[in-house]
């Protein structure tokens, strides 16, 4: 039963084009994801998916193996899912059953390998649970706009305090799946989903826009 890690990887991003090789610190973006995953003693493989002949040569000189992305699974649109779907069919044999599958989006370069391994460790363990995600406490208030005028979504005091209390948003961080539950079953998550708080270790930086990649090399500074 294998454990493999997956960092999607594709050349374009429309918001920030060719971020996935940009350097950040001594490294293009994405192999901060390769590094952290070969260096769990919880995963057996590391898998890099991309369309990009250069993210795929960087990929395997790292030591991930690289999986070339069919040209239908290289849109703007196209779904997680569809790109594990494609991982699992090509490393899924009678010999190699794929137990677990940890999704690394590239775009968070801030984390650690214990800490991943604790979560892999986790869903592990959780028998009774078919994925894992990192979440983080939702600290903003939210609402509605109409014609700019702003209604937030709960009137009374009461229960804003509650709903900040108990209301939590998925990061990217870490997805972890476990493929027969999930991918097998035409489903990101599935039906039974583990909420893993993020460490405060790894910081919540999604880089996504230019400002998003300066304050990430900010970081990476000091």
């Amino acid at each position: 039963m294998l454990k493999i890690a997956l960092i999607p990887a594709k050349s374009n991003s429309r918001r920030l084009p060719g971020k996935n090789l940009r350097i950040l610190g001594d490294a293009p973006l994405f192999a901060h994801s390769v590094d952290i995953a070969l260096k769990s003693k919880q995963i057996d493989k590391v898998i890099v998916s991309s369309d990009s002949d250069d993210i795929l040569k960087i990929a395997k000189s790292l030591g991930a193996i690289p999986v070339k992305r069919p040209i239908e699974l290289c849109g703007d649109n196209i779904p997680n899912l569809s790109v594990c779907k494609h991982v699992v069919e090509q490393f899924t044999t009678t010999e190699n059953e794929l137990e677990l599958m940890v999704l690394l989006q590239p775009t968070h370069p801030f984390r650690t390998t214990k800490e991943l391994d604790e979560a892999i460790i986790t869903l592990a363990e959780n028998t009774d649970f078919d994925s894992l995600v990192s979440v983080t406490p939702a600290h903003r208030v939210r609402g509605r706009l109409d014609n700019n005028l702003w209604y937030q979504e709960n009137d009374s005091q009461r229960e804003r305090a509650q709903t900040k209390k108990n209301t939590y948003e998925i990061t990217g961080h870490v997805f972890i799946l476990r493929v027969q539950n999930t991918i097998m079953c035409q489903s990101l998550f599935g039906n039974h989903v583990y909420a893993w708080p993020l460490p405060e270790s790894w910081l919540d930086i999604d880089i996504d826009t230019e400002k998003d990649f300066l304050i990430a090399q900010a970081v990476k500074s000091i």
